[in-house]
């Protein structure tokens, strides 16, 4: 039984005039509804139907599905002046869970290993503003970085709201940035990364900005990937930190890595515009090779110090289903 959204801790003193329900497609997207405060209780104790032909979940002839809210997911900010919730929900057909739903594919396959994989992404945009803006380049400070402040401004709104950010930076291209989550495991940050894509284009919208997470919207700039720092933990130990170099577990990880690379490129690099990025002079891997602080491979081992204990994989872009892709 889900939980009445009144039964939560803290929410009856949360004023919400609004609670935004999203579903993610298998390709990644977002879908949301709006339920007004006075149909809140309802829908958290019996979720929504919708139609999941139209999210090419089901076939047109039996396409009814229900969405049930994960409370755990839910985020309470304000938005042009009302407060607003925001929670992912899970998908079920017949009362019974869509065994293909992308929530359901990532706790299925993470329940499945004694490990616990820590994902760090790089989430990686194109900020348009109206104005003009040149002579930016990577890592600008303010005021040749002319939205230095308002990412300062996002970044402050994200931590707020519970959520770890590690830092924020001007990418090589003009008009390009990025922001990096501290690691958490494979559907919390799946979770989040959905949210704060979500967030980003309605904080920045506020500013004028709009904001594009294509893998390459210009085709003599920099793409935006979404690299994806990883490492497996026992309880405390992290498998693949050795005595100066990777484990032998993370070096067998790497392997698999890179034997899987085709297959998992499916969920990675899902759109054409994925590939128009996979191309040579931009940092974006083209080959299958590995290689230690080299930023034109597939798989980076990060040695900024001697102590190697993650590797990076570089392929994957902002537009993946991140529950498929980590």
């Amino acid at each position: 039984m889900i939980k009445n959204l009144r039964d939560i801790p803290l929410m009856p003193e949360v004023d919400v005039s609004f609670l935004e329900l999203g579903v993610v497609t298998l390709d990644g997207r977002l879908r949301t509804r709006s339920i007004p405060r006075a149909q809140i209780d309802s829908v958290i104790r019996e979720g929504f139907g919708f139609d999941g032909s139209s999210l090419k979940f089901v076939p047109i002839e039996d396409s009814d599905l229900v969405a049930i809210p994960d409370i755990k997911t839910l985020k309470i900010f304000t938005f042009n002046g009302r407060r607003v919730g925001f929670a992912l929900c899970d998908v079920y057909k017949d009362e019974e869970p869509l065994p293909y739903y992308p929530r359901f594919v990532a706790k299925r396959v993470a329940s499945e290993f004694e490990e616990k994989l820590l994902v760090g992404p790089e989430m990686e945009f194109y900020a348009i503003t109206r104005e003009p803006q040149t002579n930016e380049a990577y890592m600008w400070p303010a005021p040749q970085d002319s939205i230095k402040i308002i990412k300062q401004e996002l970044m402050q709104s994200l931590i707020d709201l519970g959520i770890e950010v590690r830092l924020e930076h001007h990418e090589v291209a003009e008009c390009q940035h990025e922001v990096v989550f501290h690691h958490k495991s494979l559907l919390e940050m799946a979770d989040l990364l959905i949210f704060a894509k979500y967030f980003a284009k309605l904080f920045f919208s506020q500013h004028g900005i709009d904001v594009t997470f294509m893998p390459k919207p210009f085709q003599d700039l920099a793409g935006s990937g979404m690299h994806c720092h990883l490492s497996l933990w026992r309880g405390n130990e992290n498998l693949f930190e050795g005595d100066g170099e990777l484990s032998n577990e993370g070096k067998s990880f790497l392997a698999g890595v890179l034997r899987r690379v085709k297959e998992f490129t499916i969920f990675s690099n899902n759109t054409v515009n994925s590939f128009k990025r996979l191309v040579p002079g931009f940092e974006a891997p083209v080959y299958v090779t590995w290689g230690y602080g080299n930023r034109t491979t597939l798989v980076r081992i990060p040695s900024y110090t001697s102590k190697l204990n993650r590797i990076e994989v570089r392929s994957p872009d902002p537009l993946s289903n991140p529950y498929f892709t980590f």
